[in-house]
C-alpha cells in the first residue's frame, strides 16, 4: 500500500494514507456557493504525483516551469517490505530508493557522492513490474507484452478528462486495441501471449496490404490485373527490351548527319527546280519550232496578178514601191528566223545542261540517301536510348509488382492458416482456463452488483 507523499516545498502538504480505503475530497467552507468549484485543488495532480514517483513521464502539472526542482517522496510498499521513494522533477532520469534491495531481480546502482541506491527511469519500472505484477524482466519470444506502466495505470486512474473512466477496459481514451488485450488478459489470468500473437498476424496483414497497394500504384497500375497476366506482361517487356538493344547495338551514328540530312535536301530541292526549268523551256522551245515553220517570204506576183485580171497597169512608181516593201519584208522574215532559231539553239542547250546537273546530282543524292540509311544521328540514337530505358523501367517495375503479389498470395495464404492454429490454441488454452475464467466473470458481477445494485456482464471470447 501507499503510506504517505511528501515533497520538499512547504507549499506541499503531506498526504497519508491508512489501511483499506481512503477518500481525498475538496472541503467546502461556510462561505462557498454552488459556484464554487472543486476543481483545481489538488485531486488530479495527487494522481500525477503518484504515477511520477512510480516511474512515469511528468504529466502536464509537473512540467510547469514554476515545478522545476520539486522532488516527490512516496512511502509504499513492495515484496512486503516498506520503503521510501524520491524523485525530482528536474532529474527525472534518478529515482532514490531507501530500503532493503537485496532481494531484488534487479539492483540499484550506488551513487558515488551520496551513497544512496539509485536506479534509472527505465529500470525502475522493470523493477516495479516484476515486483507488484510478477512480470519478467525480458520477453524475448513476444513483441507486444504487458509492461508495468500499462497495467498501473488501470489501477491508478488518471482524471476523467484522459478517458481513463469511460471504459473498464482502457485506462486512456486512445489506448490500442493491443495494449487493452495483452494487458486486460494478464490482469484477468488469461493467456495474453495469444492477444501478442494475434496482433503480431495484425501487422503481418496491414504489410501484406500495404504491398498490395503498392503493387496497385505507379506508371502500369491500370494494367495490374492477376499474376498470369502480369507474367505475360512480362515475357513481352522482355521481349522489347531485347530488340531495342538490339537496334542500339546496330546503330552507327554518323558526325555529320545533320549536314548529309540538309545536302540530301537542297540537292532534292535543286533538281526539282531543274526538272521545272526544263519543262518550261519544253514548252518554249515547242512555240518557238512551230513559229519558225510559219515564217514565209512575201510573194509580189499575186498583187500584181490582181491589178492585171482587174485590166489595169501598175505604174513603174508603184512597181517600185512593191519591190522596196518586199525587201524590207525578206529582211524581217530573214531576222525573225534567226532570232528564232538562236533561242531555239540557246534552248536546247539549256536543256541538256540541266539533264546532264540532273543526272549529277541524281548520283549525288542516292550516295547521301545511302549513308543516311546506313547511320543514324545522335539525336535519334538519343531517342532510342531514352525508349529504351523506359521500355527497361516498365519491366523493373512489372516484375516488382509481379513479385509483391505473389508476396501478398502466398503470405495472405500463410497468414490465414496461422490465424486459424493460433484461434484453436486460445479456444483450447482458455479451455484449460476455465477456472479462472470464471472467477473473473463472478468477480466483475459482483463488483458490479455492488457498485449499481444489478449484475454486470463480462463477456470473455
Amino acid at each position: 500500500m501507499i503510506h504517505s507523499i511528501k515533497c520538499n516545498q512547504d507549499s506541499f502538504k503531506p498526504v497519508y494514507f491508512k489501511s483499506g480505503f481512503n477518500v481525498i475530497l475538496a472541503e467546502r467552507t461556510k462561505e462557498s456557493t454552488k459556484r464554487d468549484s472543486r476543481n483545481g485543488l489538488g485531486k488530479s495532480t495527487l494522481i500525477e504525483i503518484i504515477h511520477f514517483c512510480l516511474g512515469s513521464k511528468k504529466g502536464e502539472t509537473l512540467s510547469k516551469s514554476e515545478m522545476d526542482d520539486w522532488e516527490f517522496t512516496i512511502e509504499i510498499d513492495l515484496a512486503g517490505k516498506r520503503y521510501s521513494v524520491t524523485r525530482n522533477t528536474s532529474n527525472t532520469n534518478q529515482i532514490i530508493v531507501e530500503g532493503d534491495c537485496s532481494e531484488w531481480e534487479i539492483k540499484p546502482s550506488i551513487d558515488e557522492k551520496t551513497r544512496k541506491q539509485v536506479f534509472s527511469s527505465r529500470d525502475w519500472n522493470r523493477c516495479l513490474g516484476t515486483l507488484m505484477f510478477g512480470l519478467q524482466t525480458v520477453y524475448s519470444d513476444y513483441k507486444y507484452v504487458p509492461t508495468f506502466r500499462s497495467l498501473i495505470s488501470y489501477f491508478i486512474r488518471r482524471n476523467g478528462q484522459s478517458g481513463a473512466f469511460l471504459d473498464p477496459f482502457q485506462q486512456y481514451k486512445n489506448q490500442k486495441e493491443w495494449d487493452k488485450q495483452v494487458n486486460n488478459s494478464f490482469l484477468l489470468g488469461l493467456g495474453w501471449q495469444f492477444a501478442s500473437k494475434w496482433q503480431v498476424l495484425k501487422d503481418r496483414t496491414k504489410v501484406l496490404d500495404q504491398i498490395k497497394n503498392e503493387a496497385k500504384s505507379g506508371i502500369l497500375s491500370n494494367l495490374l490485373g492477376s499474376t498470369g497476366e502480369l507474367e505475360a506482361l512480362k515475357i513481352r517487356l522482355h521481349s522489347q527490351v531485347e530488340q531495342e538493344k538490339e537496334q542500339l547495338d546496330n546503330f552507327k551514328v554518323h558526325p555529320q548527319y545533320s549536314k548529309l540530312e540538309n545536302d540530301a535536301n537542297n540537292i532534292t530541292k535543286l533538281i526539282h527546280e531543274y526538272v521545272n526549268s526544263n519543262i518550261n523551256d519544253k514548252r518554249f522551245l515547242e512555240h518557238y519550232e512551230a513559229s519558225l515553220e510559219q515564217e514565209a517570204d512575201a510573194k509580189p506576183e499575186s498583187v500584181t496578178k490582181v491589178y492585171e485580171e482587174a485590166g489595169l497597169i501598175l505604174p513603174d512608181s508603184i512597181n517600185k514601191k512593191i519591190e522596196d516593201v518586199m525587201s524590207f519584208h525578206k529582211q524581217v522574215v530573214s531576222n525573225r528566223k534567226g532570232f528564232l532559231s538562236s533561242e531555239i539553239e540557246r534552248i536546247k542547250k539549256d536543256i541538256l545542261k540541266r539533264e546532264e546537273e540532273i543526272k549529277t546530282l541524281t548520283d549525288k543524292r542516292v550516295e547521301l540517301m545511302k549513308t543516311l540509311k546506313e547511320h543514324g544521328a545522335l539525336k535519334e540514337y538519343t531517342q532510342l536510348q531514352n525508349n529504351h530505358q523506359e521500355t527497361v523501367s516498365q519491366l523493373k517495375d512489372v516484375g516488382l509488382k509481379l513479385e509483391n503479389l505473389k508476396k501478398f498470395e502466398e503470405g495472405k495464404s500463410a497468414v490465414s492458416v496461422e490465424e486459424e492454429l493460433l484461434r484453436q490454441k486460445a479456444k483450447n488454452d482458455m479451455n484449460e482456463r476455465a477456472v479462472q475464467k470464471e472467477n473473473a466473470i463472478l468477480t466483475f458481477n459482483e463488483n458490479s452488483k455492488y457498485l449499481y445494485k444489478a449484475p454486470g456482464i463480462l463477456s470473455i471470447d
